[in-house]
């Protein structure tokens, strides 16, 4: 038994990827200490489906079906133009494992609903996770703080995953980043910009640790300065981040567009510095060149010992 979907949630998010041995130190956090909830445990089992040739993937869609207990959670997820932070949402109860097609009605994957589509929609991988939920409550704000630990798995490949999900439930985006860099100091965790499902299809195509290059940025025409200044900020510290696998193996191709990203989000900056009046900016600006002379010298490092070797 289902209801219909009801209108879209916005779903906003910051993601930590950690080690395991990492979670010990949690407990320590005065924040979650000075919290009177009680935490949430249960096992999540998510399959993602979608067509050999990833169309959903392609459109910036993801559908999911998550077994809870003995319940069923179908999902649909739409990527906006703050990808991956913040995402529309359907969720509904379905009957079973499979996904329940009737209630992409009204959702963005509507217009892929063609017999054709159907016929090829098939399961492609799954993650299985231990998620731990704490609530993180004041008078203004709510924020469910989840750790979720388990596998990504294909039909070829079993990934670890270990990472912290924090979702602003009630509240200002600026507490939730509080949170996250208060969290990432104490637990020496890092930011996430991949999804699980984005992980998934990583595993697939073999390209975990394959450089990033930039991709296609579209600003909405109802964009402000300062909308337009986020989604390109964020596209670019997400092709940062994304070379991260590639410049720790080595790949001069990582280290070219990790610098590529750098340079791209320090002109950024400048276009928009009318913007930018907070004091950090200086010190960011300061940062970014220092991580990008860092960067020109191991690229130039790696060059000199490649023409030595030859």
């Amino acid at each position: 038994m289902h209801g219909s979907l009801p209108a879209p949630r916005k779903e906003f998010e910051v993601k930590l990827d950690l080690a395991p041995d990492s979670l010990r130190a949690l407990k320590k956090i005065p924040l979650l200490r000075a919290q009177n909830g009680t935490p949430k445990r249960r096992v999540e089992v998510s399959v993602y489906f979608d067509t050999d040739d990833h169309k959903l993937r392609k459109k910036g869609l993801m559908l999911r079906v998550r077994r809870v207990g003995g319940h069923y959670i179908q999902t649909i997820k739409a990527n906006g133009h703050l990808a991956p932070l913040e995402r529309d949402e359907w969720e509904a109860q379905i009957a079973g494992r499979e996904p329940d097609l009737s209630l992409a009605e009204g959702t963005a994957l509507e217009p892929l609903m063609t017999k054709k589509f159907r016929r090829q929609l098939k399961p492609l991988f799954e993650t299985r996770v231990r998620r731990t939920v704490y609530p993180i409550v004041d008078d203004k704000n709510a924020i469910a703080l989840a750790i979720d630990q388990g596998t990504i798995d294909t039909s070829m490949r079993s990934v670890p995953l270990c990472e912290v999900e924090l979702e602003l439930e009630r509240g200002t985006s600026t507490q939730l980043f509080d949170v996250a860099r208060e969290l990432a100091e104490a637990l020496s965790a890092r930011i996430g910009v991949k999804s699980k499902s984005e992980r998934g299809y990583d595993i697939i195509d073999n390209k975990q640790e394959l450089p990033a290059k930039a991709i296609r940025i579209d600003l909405p025409a109802a964009a402000t300065t300062r909308d337009a200044f986020k989604i390109i900020g964020l596209t670019c510290l997400k092709q940062v981040i994304d070379n991260e696998p590639a410049l720790i193996k080595g790949d001069p191709e990582g280290v070219h567009q990790m610098r590529v990203g750098l340079r791209r989000l320090r002109a950024a900056i400048s276009l928009f510095a009318a913007l930018l009046h907070d004091p950090q900016t200086v010190t960011i600006k300061a940062e970014l060149k220092w991580l990008a002379e860092n960067l020109a010298r191991r690229a130039s490092s790696k060059c000199s010992c490649n023409a030595f070797r030859r």
